[in-house]
């Protein structure tokens, strides 16, 4: 399992729902839901690293990162991605 380093990666509403409808959300329902989640998982986007919208740990082979609490972050190489995912 790489690790990778944690990297800050704020963000704005705008560039997440803009990402959000890129990458496929059904309806402006969904894309506001899931940037408020988004919002609500990364402290406004102010605490977002490695473009990870939500949070998400791994326990697979993919790249991850840690910040301190012993969780393997799932790491994203851009917004789309993490918007897609």
């Amino acid at each position: 399992m790489p690790r990778v380093t944690a990297t800050k990666t704020p963000t704005s509403y705008a560039d997440v729902a803009a990402a959000l409808i890129a990458g496929g959300a059904p309806t402006v329902y969904a894309v506001r839901v899931l940037a408020a989640q988004s919002a609500l998982e990364t402290a406004r986007w102010s605490a977002l690293y490695n473009w990870n919208l939500g949070n998400i740990t791994t326990a697979s082979s993919e790249d991850w990162y840690d910040v301190g609490t012993g969780l393997h972050f799932k790491s994203y190489t851009s917004l789309q991605d993490g918007a897609t995912s």
